[in-house]
């Protein structure tokens, strides 16, 4: 199985010794909003989101890849939660913490 880290950060799992780079690529999605009609002193809107896409760290864009046989996407849980029904596309899950409350890994992944 291929594993292809489409998140911002190393994904590691400390309960397996399971560690994944970086790519050059990070996965967004487009996102768009209406603003709510509200007393709020907050400004609160609608949000929609759209197309899912790399990015790399120039800015430049290209499509999210089709899948591919054996590979699995790991991807921001908001970009996971665009593409539900790609069953190639998984986030991080369940955060590991060590005895001083720092993050330093996760449970696994989830699709």
């Amino acid at each position: 199985m291929q594993y292809i880290n489409f998140t911002p950060h190393e994904i590691m799992v400390p309960s397996h010794g399971w560690r994944l780079v970086i790519s050059d690529w990070v996965a967004r999605c487009d996102e768009d909003a209406d603003p709510l009609e509200s007393t709020s002193p907050v400004p609160l809107f609608h949000a929609r989101y759209g197309e899912v896409h790399l990015v790399d760290r120039h800015g430049t864009r290209t499509p999210f890849p089709e899948p591919e046989p054996n590979t699995i996407f790991i991807v921001p849980a908001l970009v996971h939660a665009v593409m539900a029904e790609r069953k190639d596309v998984f986030r991080p899950y369940g955060p590991v913490f060590d005895s001083k409350d720092r993050m330093i890994g996760y449970a696994g992944l989830a699709r």
